[in-house]
């Protein structure tokens, strides 16, 4: 399936909602999960899927945390007739806003939307040292 930069598609499965993202190109499988906000502080829970490695000596798969690796915690947002799930994350180094809302009432497809933020606290503060690097000398 090819994804328009910064989207992505989640299909509900017996499993919870699995689907893809595409975020500046990179393409990766994610999951999703729905949590109770009064115990989990979040409504929607997004992250890239674990990947299995494979150890001949023992014959098993072990699960690790691919990299680049990014979860993102949503807060539900309603507004007149329209519901959706809003939350930041970094990826990459680069702050994203996520978007996410259901296709129909039938809540079988949650799609995504990416996109960069205005303000980039870790490049800020590269500027930061940068500057301040350059006045020493």
């Amino acid at each position: 399936m090819l994804l328009p930069y910064n989207k992505g598609l989640l299909e509900r499965t017996n499993n919870g909602y699995i689907g893809k993202l595409s975020i500046e190109g990179y393409v990766m499988e994610i999951n999703a999960t729905f949590w109770d906000k009064k115990k989990n502080g979040c409504d929607l829970w997004v992250q890239r899927v674990k990947e299995k490695k494979y150890n001949p000596e023992t014959q098993q798969f072990t699960d690790y945390t691919p990299k680049p690796f990014f979860e993102c915690y949503l807060i539900k947002m309603k507004k007149k007739d329209s519901l959706d799930y809003r939350g930041e994350f970094i990826f990459i180094g680069f702050k994203y806003g996520m978007v996410a809302w259901f296709e129909n009432r039938t809540e079988h497809q949650l799609n995504l939307r990416i996109e960069r933020c205005e303000s980039q606290p870790l490049l800020n503060r590269l500027n930061e040292i940068n500057k301040q690097q350059h006045k020493q000398i």
